[in-house]
């Protein structure tokens, strides 16, 4: 009811309060449909039923002043069922966990749907309202005066102030919502054509921008102003996309008749306006393009008014690709197929298309026995950069050609000939030469083993500091960007510095390492293995060290003091023991934390392995086989630190 009143309630009327579509009387009709029990519980089911209901039963606008934290398919589904195949506009709740954990709140995150933000009188978020990523506009949403049951109902008596059984203050995303569906119903009305999308973007491209500039994860696009939407005449343009044709045409639409539009109007990037016509609400010109590339079109706002003396809002920029550039010549084709084969496979360098991309089917291949493809030429259009006959070739020499073509069109010139002799007759049958007797060479020495390392550096904490500031620059910067071709440059930069930084966290870096085996030339391949140890403290052996060495100076000293001979001998005896056993106990070891097998290399060639560790000193040790299963005559070692 609460709701329903914000929408709807009856204006001039000298009662109550008056909604926001609520002139001329009934000129917005509710459709009430129940989803949640008297307890304010329900299913997602429920709901996806209820959208059914409403997109077939010629609803315009759905609001869902509701949330859940779960997220349904079932209901994904129902919306997107309303809004493409029945054009009805879904608006809903952000929520209310601004201020309880700002938890993602359902149907508002789900994807077409527009989420709704509150704000308080004074244009500042209210402290429960949900923000992230997924908000889309605010509203006024903080003590917002409506209708109430007349009955006694939980609302009336939990959640009204005073138990008022007939009008009361209420607070919350779900009252900023029907100020935003009374709006879009305002929008549907004046303009019937509109689609979702359509009526979601003129309510954000008339939004009064709040917080950061453009949008924000607080008030989305901004806090939604139905006075200039209404007061302006709303400006779309349109022109085929991609193209290769100039000049590029472009079709201005107004929302309503306009004067004072003009060609001088029109901002062009990347080219310039031509033929500028048109009159009312329609408009067209011609863009000629300065070069390849993007073309933009801007138009600001106030340059057109309408009778009532309204300047228009400013359109939406209009980007358009113009490529007339046709890919690069395929390189010639070649093939390996031999000679007797009547169904050759061909092959050729891809070409590269620096516009709008290839085309699904980029290449037509041609092949004739004319080398100049005058007459006898045959054609096939192929995917990929190959092409295998189907059918069989008669003998002869035939030539081959291709050529490639991009999405728009734009074909490049056939390339460089290829030619192939099919020779399918009988071979005669020569005889048998005479046995070849294999030498043998006994080989019992295993390779030498070589080994190579070099040091490497981690990445300190101040540049790791440094890093992730670089990182939270970009996302900031990638979550603002409108541009899909900045937004791709801001992602690489993000993914890039979070890398960095991630590898400053562990403190880890690369070591590059070279090994090789030499053996006999009968032998030229040898199987090299890679141990890598790294140097690491006992704490069980410096313990027992640190133990034996005590009993030894303990012993000594009685060695010393006592004057007992039999006494003496003992000490002397157990000190001698003690020393030995803690001399002997060897605290530093080196611990195997890398087993790697290279496999078969070429004799004398050098093989890489890069070691990813962390900082402390490790050591490099060689193994090899060679084909005759002799081992190596030496194990390589080498020491290397990562500081």
């Amino acid at each position: 009811t609460h709701v329903s009143g914000i929408v709807a309630a009856k204006a001039n009327n000298n009662v109550g309060i008056a909604g926001v579509a609520g002139y001329p009387a009934n000129a917005v009709k509710i459709m009430p449909l129940r989803v949640l029990d008297s307890q304010n519980g329900g299913l997602q089911g429920d709901w996806a039923n209820a959208v059914y209901y409403a997109a077939d039963n010629g609803a315009d606008v759905i609001n869902m002043s509701l949330a859940s934290s779960w997220e349904s398919q079932t209901l994904q589904d129902a919306i997107n069922y309303a809004v493409n195949v029945k054009k009805v506009i879904v608006i809903a709740a952000a929520g209310n966990s601004g201020s309880k954990g700002n938890l993602i709140l359902y149907p508002a995150a789900l994807d077409n749907v527009v989420s709704v933000g509150s704000t308080t009188n004074t244009d500042t978020k209210t402290l429960s309202s949900t923000y992230n990523e997924f908000v889309d506009l605010s509203a006024p949403g903080q003590d917002i005066y409506s209708t109430t049951p007349t009955y006694p109902h939980l609302y009336s008596t939990f959640y009204a102030r005073r138990g008022a059984l007939s009008y009361d203050f209420r607070g919350g995303t779900s009252m900023a919502t029907p100020a935003v569906s009374g709006v879009a119903a305002l929008i549907k009305s004046k303009w019937p054509a509109y689609t979702p999308a359509q009526i979601q973007q003129v309510m954000q491209n008339n939004a009064d921008d709040l917080g950061d500039a453009g949008r924000d994860d607080y008030f989305g696009y901004g806090r939604l102003n139905a006075g200039n939407i209404f007061d302006a005449p709303i400006l779309t343009s349109s022109s085929p996309n991609p193209t290769n044709t100039a000049p590029i045409p472009v079709n201005f639409t107004f929302s309503e008749s306009v004067e004072g539009f003009e060609s001088g109007d029109v901002a062009v990037g990347n080219g310039a306006v031509q033929n500028f016509t048109g009159s009312g609400t329609n408009y067209t010109a011609d863009i000629i393009p300065s070069s390849q590339g993007e073309v933009t079109v801007d138009v600001p706002s106030d340059v057109a008014q309408d009778d009532a003396g309204n300047g228009n809002a400013a359109a939406d920029q209009l980007t358009r690709t113009y490529d007339s550039l046709a890919p690069s010549v395929p390189g010639t084709p070649s093939t390996a197929t031999p000679t007797n084969d009547t169904t050759p496979t061909w092959s050729w360098n891809a070409s590269e298309d620096d516009g709008v991309g290839l085309n699904s089917t980029p290449y037509t291949v041609q092949w004739s026995k004319d080398q100049f493809f005058a007459s006898g030429v045959s054609s096939f259009t192929s995917s990929t950069n190959s092409f295998t006959h189907s059918q069989a070739l008669g003998e002869g020499t035939w030539h081959f050609r291709a050529n490639a073509k991009d999405t728009l069109g734009n074909t490049s010139a056939y390339s460089s000939n290829g030619s192939v002799v099919i020779d399918s007759s009988i071979p005669t049958v020569l005889p048998a030469p005479a046995p070849y007797i294999t030498p043998i060479i006994i080989d019992n020495i295993g390779p030498k083993t070589f080994a190579k390392a070099s040091g490497a550096k981690t990445i300190s904490k101040k540049r790791g500091i440094r890093y992730k500031k670089l990182y939270l620059k970009y996302k900031k910067s990638y979550r603002k960007a409108r541009n899909s071709k900045r937004k791709r440059r801001y992602k690489k930069l993000m993914r890039r510095y979070l890398k960095l930084y991630q590898r400053s966290r562990k403190r880890t870096a690369t070591a590059k390492l070279k090994v090789k085996a030499d053996d006999l030339p009968s032998n030229a391949r040898s199987n090299i293995s890679i141990v890598i140890k790294r140097k690491v403290k006992s704490k069980s052996r410096a313990k027992r060290k640190a133990r034996y060495r005590k009993l030894y100076f303990k012993n000594r000293s009685f060695y010393r003091k006592t004057k007992n001979r039999t006494l003496k001998r003992r000490y002397k005896r157990r000190a001698g023991k003690y020393k030995k056993a803690y001399r002997r106990i060897k605290v530093f070891y080196r611990k195997v934390i890398k087993r790697k097998n290279l496999g078969w290399v070429n004799s004398s060639k050098w093989k890489s392995y890069n070691f990813r560790g962390k900082q402390s000193l490790y050591y490099l040790y060689v193994y090899a086989s060679d084909q005759a299963g002799n081992k190596q005559q030496n194990i390589a070692k080498k020491g290397f630190r990562i500081r």
